[in-house]
């Protein structure tokens, strides 16, 4: 029952920043779009870290902090949007820059191979106890 809930508040989550639209989340501090990725490492916690920076929007003050979960999109040629199957998790904030905790290789790999790649906030209520699920 829980993972059927679950389920319903990831899809509602995925059709409201459709509805909404991307640039309104930006402007909400919501999402990063676009995203330039950069570096990926193991940190001293021996989790899997990327380095991403927005490149739009610069001016605009947002609501990502440390351990605040994120999801990863990507926007194909007709707009639509196509979210990466994992949560991951803000490290730490420090101007245009963020460093994010992935929860594995494959999925720093899907990140660094995306075209249009945008993060933004994810359901933190729907990540109980956990600081990076796989969905």
């Amino acid at each position: 029952m829980l993972l059927k809930e679950y389920e319903y508040e990831k899809e509602l989550f995925q059709r409201q920043t459709e509805n909404m639209g991307v640039q309104r989340k930006v402007r909400q501090g919501l999402c990063w779009y676009p995203l330039h990725i950069g570096r990926s490492y193991f940190n001293s916690l021996d989790q899997q870290i990327i380095e991403v920076e927005r490149t739009e929007a610069l001016d605009i003050d947002h609501q990502f902090e440390p351990s605040k979960p994120v999801c990863f999109f990507e926007e194909d040629a007709s707009g639509m949007l196509h979210y990466m199957n994992f949560v991951a998790q803000v490290s730490y904030v420090e101007g245009d820059r963020m460093v994010i905790a992935m929860p594995s290789s494959d999925a720093v790999v899907r990140v660094q191979s995306a075209n249009r790649i945008g993060v933004q906030l994810y359901l933190p209520e729907s990540v109980p106890g956990r600081a990076v699920r796989r969905v």
